[in-house]
């Protein structure tokens, strides 16, 4: 019984610090699921990180939560999804609680505006780290490289849809990957 409060506890704090910590949108979650997730408690295998973010990313609601409901789904059931949904929450909550008591004090503070200027500059390094990390285990083959050129041109270039890209590429790889394992399969006569 203790062993399992234990791991609810820790599941808690992991998903709490994961949640003060995302500042600037979802993705800067990708280096904190590695290091929390992975590394530190191997909850999760690296690789498994840029498939819950794909996921996370084609279902409605926030990335951050969304991962850390399917981490905290694995390691204890619904009880972990919860526990792990109020632990990615709760920073938010109490944040935007303060700065919106206090909005009118903030809202013209130049060092409050530069201090976000810093933070946002930050976030676009962490993502690029994130990344550059990632593109290793991500990207193998050349259908993976063609379907990231691909990707990152309709999405820099013409602004197309997230989420339809995802499913694009999802298909694209289904259909490449298909084919490849079709011609390595051996042929009986």
């Amino acid at each position: 019984m203790e062993n399992q409060k234990k791991s609810l506890w820790q599941l808690f704090i992991r998903t709490f610090k994961i949640g003060a910590l995302t500042w600037g949108g979802g993705y800067v979650i990708i280096p904190l699921l590695k290091t929390e997730f992975a590394d530190k408690c191997h909850y999760i295998d690296e690789h498994e990180i840029l498939d819950m973010v794909a996921v996370s990313q084609s279902l409605p609601g926030v990335i951050s939560v969304n991962c850390c409901l399917m981490v905290g789904y694995r390691v204890r059931g619904a009880r972990g999804a919860m526990v792990s949904a109020l632990g990615v929450i709760l920073p938010s909550m109490i944040t935007l609680s303060f700065v919106t008591y206090f909005y009118a004090m903030f809202r013209d503070n130049v060092y409050v505006s530069a201090a976000l200027n810093g933070v946002r500059a930050c976030v676009v390094a962490l993502m690029l780290d994130a990344v550059l990390r990632m593109r290793k285990q991500a990207v193998r083959g050349v259908i993976p490289w063609l379907i990231l050129g691909i990707a990152f041109v309709c999405s820099f270039q013409f602004n197309i849809n997230g989420i339809l890209l995802i499913l694009a590429a999802g298909l694209a790889g289904a259909v490449g990957g298909a084919q490849m394992i079709e011609r390595e399969k051996p042929h009986y006569e």
